[in-house]
């Protein structure tokens, strides 16, 4: 049996989690959230809802593009980039300890501008390239939803050039249509997040560089 996987991703340009999906499925004002605070970093999120005398407590997953910033006024701020929306929560300390409620949330759309490549975030479309001293793609592997990674065996008809660093271009041509991804590893930790796609294999990426400039630590 071949364990690798066999290229291009074909992710279908949907984010498997669905949406920002940030409340982890509860309605925002519904809920009340607790946080594990470690070394002054959010590493784990329950909500809780109450229906009558039921109450309901469940985890919250933490996606790829979502962050989290602890306050100095003790609020707690969540920033979560799907497609090329950014959403902003803030939560505030609740009435009971170590709990807090949404305290506000803010939509903010990236501007295209005149880039003739738009800004599309797909958080689950996650690669590792390795990269050879000439700028060359060696070899590629997925990276799951769970963090994991498995290697992918690359078709003949699907090729990988280092635009810039950190900007990684798959450009797939089956018959007489070709088709590109732009990937970015914006905070530098190895895991590469696709931003862009279309039709042909031109990018402008100093376009796309201006639109991901804000969000580059969730990438």
């Amino acid at each position: 049996m071949n364990n690798n996987f066999q290229f291009g991703f074909g992710f279908g340009h949907g984010n498997d989690r669905g949406g920002f999906g940030g409340h982890g499925g509860y309605d925002a004002g519904d809920a009340s959230y607790t946080f594990t605070i470690t070394n002054g970093a959010v590493t784990a999120v329950q909500a809780s809802t109450t229906h009558g005398s039921t109450t309901t407590t469940r985890d919250v997953a933490i996606g790829p593009t979502t962050s989290y910033t602890v306050n100095s006024d003790g609020t707690i701020t969540q920033t979560t980039v799907v497609d090329h929306e950014v959403e902003t929560t803030i939560y505030a300390a609740g009435t009971t300890a170590g709990s807090y409620n949404v305290q506000s949330v803010t939509d903010t759309y990236i501007q295209q501008g005149t880039a003739t490549t738009r800004l599309d975030v797909e958080p689950y479309d996650r690669a590792k390239f390795t990269i050879d001293s000439s700028g060359a793609v060696t070899a590629v592997d997925k990276v799951l939803s769970d963090g994991t990674t498995k290697t992918v065996t690359v078709d003949s008809d699907t090729t990988y050039t280092q635009l810039a660093s950190g900007y990684i271009l798959e450009v797939q041509t089956h018959g007489s249509h070709t088709s590109f991804e732009v990937y970015h590893d914006g905070n530098g930790d190895g895991i590469y997040t696709e931003i862009a796609h279309g039709s042909g294999s031109t990018v402008d990426l100093v376009g796309l560089q201006t639109q991901v400039s804000t969000i580059n630590n969730v990438l």
